[in-house]
């Protein structure tokens, strides 16, 4: 496994230099240890605005990254992880900075990319996610199909209104009325997957919008058939994912 080489430190002023999320100010005073003997010092400064004297050999050895605050993050991300969130926030990565992944077709190799703000940073996600409306029960959506996961063009919305913003979506046209899917589910009262399903199993538009549903019959729910060229369990998925 490649690992990351690390800055290589100068013999002596480290001056001016930033070491994980120290920034070195300069020489501090010498602290001594049992024996008399000095300890050099470097005044460093946080990037969360902590200051502290820091010891030459931790600052060279790595042995210091921060006050304690790169720790904390650390531990937050890990608790995190566990969360619906973070499996949104992976999802996205994976299906845009992946091209081994099974999604690939449908974002990595339209271009489509995770914007570097959130790319780089669950905790800007994560924000970013809180303030603008995010419940377990809404998933992510580009506003353009076509567009990138970033601040501007992503909102938080209900399966349905998700399923509406899809450039695998379908028009139907019914008594002088064309409206998508979504739209004719909505208002007729049947489960957009059922319909869905009616419709790629070439039944006609009047026939998949008027025939009332045999629930003991209606097999199709969520169980993975296709649909406009995506599956239905992948659609639910996607529910989490566009």
């Amino acid at each position: 496994m490649a690992t990351r080489q690390r800055m290589v430190l100068p013999p002596m002023d480290l001056t001016g230099l930033t070491v994980g999320y120290w920034h070195i100010q300069g020489p501090a005073p010498p602290k001594y240890d049992r024996r008399g003997c000095a300890i050099k010092m470097w005044h460093c400064i946080c990037r969360c605005g902590v200051e502290k004297d820091v010891r030459d050999s931790e600052i060279r050895r790595y042995g210091s990254l921060s006050c304690g605050c790169f720790n904390r993050e650390i531990s937050s991300t890990h608790h995190s992880s566990r969360t619906r969130l973070y499996e949104i926030w992976h999802g996205m990565k994976q299906r845009c900075n992946n091209p081994g992944s099974k999604d690939a077709d449908n974002y990595h190799n339209r271009n489509i990319r995770v914007c570097d703000e959130w790319n780089d940073s669950f905790e800007n996600f994560q924000r970013w996610a809180i303030e603008n409306g995010y419940s377990d029960n809404l998933s992510i959506d580009r506003i353009d199909v076509n567009g990138n996961y970033s601040p501007e063009n992503c909102r938080w919305v209900t399966q349905v209104q998700q399923a509406r913003n899809t450039r695998f979506n379908h028009l139907l046209e019914f008594n002088g009325k064309c409206q998508t899917m979504a739209d004719w589910a909505d208002e007729i009262g049947i489960d957009y997957y059922t319909l869905a399903k009616r419709i790629e199993k070439k039944w006609s538009v009047e026939r998949a919008l008027t025939q009332p549903v045999d629930h003991k019959k209606n097999k199709y729910k969520n169980k993975g058939e296709m649909t406009n060229g995506i599956s239905f369990s992948e659609s639910k998925k996607n529910s989490d994912e566009d």
